[in-house]
């Protein structure tokens, strides 16, 4: 009965699903077929025998990666046995492993031949990990010199062909000799018939080169907190072999970061719980080039997560303003510029300091907008920007600012501005620009920020820097950020009234509300609220406006489809219920007796609680505060003591607490707000 009734809805739905599923796998089937790049890949597609090869092992020095020379003897060039304070390892030999050449296992003759080689071309020798009897053995590498913000892989093959009793395995390190730092893999632990390999992906310093080694145990051994070692024996054989180095540009890397043979070692220094708008502080490159040796041009160094638009005679990178690293980057380039020096002041015959560069050969326009940043609703917000534009013959060098909304609408802008007060063509400074964004209660917001090196009716020429472009949020009203001009930003005045200006210490919104807004000096320190709408612009939902982001119209023939059949279903199911189901309504409630006195009581024990709450949530802004300031005097530590390993622990474990500390009393205002 019910199959005759609904015969033809479910005849229509089966010809929807039938008509429409056709896209929806096809787009499926193309998103699988986009294969990324693997360790296998990577060596069988980029290797030396390649005309496309980005191996550079060959760059190492005294680097045996097939444990052989050219004359065909075994050798162990340029390695050696690790040592671990109470430890002794057992030696690791190497071998022909073509030849029948005979070792001893637990009583037995085996032959290196029975084990084999990897399969490398023109390759034989290999070298033996033997513990008859439980041990350790190990090799460790030369130094390995890893470039300031290269990205590179390091491979080697290991075959396990017998472990007995605990399977601790081979463990392979990578060491920074700077910092003595340690990244150990997963413990191979697996006998195989063949040849597996394993890497580590590097990122290297934002700054400086390091130094690492390789170093891979049979067994294992760590240092404990005594300075001795902690022993974890093996008894088995196999071998390890073809150890390869090579360059790869940063999407390589990330695609590569997904096989889970390969294990990631991070070499930087920098922060990141402080960029808030990622990679604010260019530290972060994404390569364009896979040799970092042989960079061409600033956008080899490209900055992650911004996007560039620009004429053709533009171009951008990240550049150090180390004077030594600085002047050898431009000159390379065949650039010539003037040092910015840093934001706050630092030397830079020793200091370190990654910044954007702008670079405009001729008169020209480019822009480049930062990733989605997303600001909660009914919140208080800082952005922050440092940026230098050096005076030239021209005065053309002109940066403008800019915050787009989720639909790619400006909301605000500040153009064709110079770092200086007064040009008097050997102008060279930083300055800071503050922009204060408060959201509404509707919702949350999307914005990008761009920065524009001139714009369509004023193009600009020569060069600009920006720098340390932060986002923080606001839990109080009463403190913004902290005001160290004296007699600079003008306060509003009635007429004939003296002028007033923004007074030294802490600033509050209602203080910036008090800037006249006319005065040139002070649009350095903006303000923006997102007002409640009913038509949304500032949302990006308004009828007339288009989103600019979804630009991507080749997925419409996949999606709407899969909709429309999503749609389809779901009526079909609710006309199969409709018909089925008969909705009781719920009884009318009586109401209860006016009780006054009841009520009176409760009102009095709501305001008791609000003022608790109040008094609580002051405490807790108060103290949050405080520990903003902390962190301010902490982090101007940070250049004193960034190359000691062991005061940067204690300084990173500081700041981690301190802002752990703040992160949940932010969590606690948060929570006590809503409720």
């Amino acid at each position: 009965m019910i199959f005759k009734k609904y015969k033809l809805i479910g005849i229509v739905l089966m010809i929807i699903l039938m008509f429409f599923s056709i896209p929806a796998l096809s787009l499926i089937e193309k998103v699988y077929a986009e294969e990324k790049l693997t360790i296998e890949t990577l060596i069988k597609n980029y290797g030396n025998s390649t005309s496309n090869s980005q191996e550079i092992t060959n760059s190492l020095t005294s680097f045996a990666t097939d444990f052989g020379d050219s004359k065909g003897y075994a050798t162990k060039e340029g390695w050696t046995t690790p040592s671990y304070t109470g430890a002794t390892l057992a030696d690791s030999n190497p071998g022909d492993f073509t030849s029948e050449t005979i070792f001893n296992y637990d009583g037995n003759n085996v032959s290196l031949s029975s084990i084999g080689t990897d399969g490398t071309e023109n390759n034989k020798f290999a070298l033996l990990i033997n513990l008859s009897d439980e041990g350790i053995t190990g090799i460790e590498s030369p130094d390995i010199t890893i470039p300031a913000k290269s990205y590179y892989v390091l491979t080697f093959n290991v075959k396990i062909a017998e472990l007995s009793g605990t399977k601790i395995g081979i463990n392979a390190k990578i060491i920074n000799k700077s910092t003595d730092e340690i990244t150990s893999m997963t413990s191979i632990t697996s006998e195989t018939e063949d040849y597996k390999t394993y890497a580590f992906l590097i990122q290297g310093n934002e700054n400086i080169s390091t130094n690492i080694r390789l170093q891979i145990l049979f067994g294992n051994a760590a240092e404990n907190a005594t300075g001795d070692a902690t022993v974890s024996k093996q008894k088995g054989y196999g071998a390890i072999d073809t150890i390869r180095l090579f360059g790869v540009t940063r999407s390589q890397f990330e695609d590569l970061e997904e096989d889970k043979s390969a294990k990631t070692v991070i070499l930087t220094s920098y922060n990141s719980s402080y960029e808030n708008i990622l990679n604010g502080f260019f530290n972060i490159t994404d390569n364009n080039n896979w040799d970092i040796n042989n960079i061409t041009k600033l956008s080899d160094l490209k900055p992650l997560y911004w996007e560039k638009t620009g004429t053709s005679n533009t171009d951008f990178g990240i550049i150090n303003t180390n004077e030594t690293l600085f002047n050898e980057h431009l000159t390379k380039l065949g650039i010539t510029a003037i040092n910015p020096g840093n934001p706050d002041g630092r030397e830079t015959s020793t200091n370190y300091n990654n910044i954007l560069m702008l670079s405009n050969k001729e008169a020209g326009k480019q822009s480049i907008k930062s990733s989605t940043i997303t600001l909660e609703k009914n919140s208080l917000y800082l952005l922050t920007f440092k940026f230098n534009t050096p005076a030239n013959t021209e005065q053309t060098n002109k940066l403008s600012f800019y915050i787009l909304n989720s639909a790619n609408k400006e909301i605000y802008k500040q153009e064709n501005i110079v770092s200086y007060d007064e040009y008097n063509g050997t102008n060279n400074e930083w300055k800071t620009y503050r922009v204060i964004i408060k959201t509404n209660s509707e919702s949350e917001q999307k914005i990008n920020f761009v920065i524009s090196f001139g714009t369509d009716e004023n193009n600009s020429t020569g060069y600009a820097y920006v720098d340390e472009i932060q986002l923080s949020k606001r839990t109080t009203n009463d403190y913004i950020f902290e005001n160290t001009e004296e007699n600079k930003y003008i306060l509003k005045t009635e007429e004939g009234e003296e002028t007033r200006y923004l007074a030294v210490g802490d600033v509050s919104l209602d203080d910036i509300k008090q800037l006249d807004t006319t005065k040139e000096i002070n649009n350095e320190i903006t303000y923006y609220e997102f007002v409640l709408n009913t038509t949304n612009e500032d949302n990006g939902t308004s009828n007339d406006e288009t989103n600019t982001n979804n630009n991507n119209g080749s997925l419409a023939w996949y999606i709407i489809p899969s909709v429309l059949f999503g749609v389809a279903l779901i009526l079909g199911v609710i006309l199969y219920y409709a018909r089925k189901i008969k909705i009781k309504l719920p009884q009318k409630k009586e109401k209860n007796e006016y009780d006054r006195k009841q009520t009176l009581e409760k009102q009095i024990k709501e305001k008791e609680i609000i003022k608790k709450k109040e008094e609580k949530n002051k405490k807790i802004e108060k103290e949050i505060k405080e520990i903003e300031k902390t962190l301010e005097n902490v982090e101007k530590e940070y250049e004193n003591i960034k190359q000691n390993p062991t005061e940067l622990k204690k300084y990173i474990n500081k700041v981690e607490k301190l802002q752990n500390k703040k992160n949940k009393l932010q969590d606690i205002l948060e929570k006590s707000n809503k409720e």
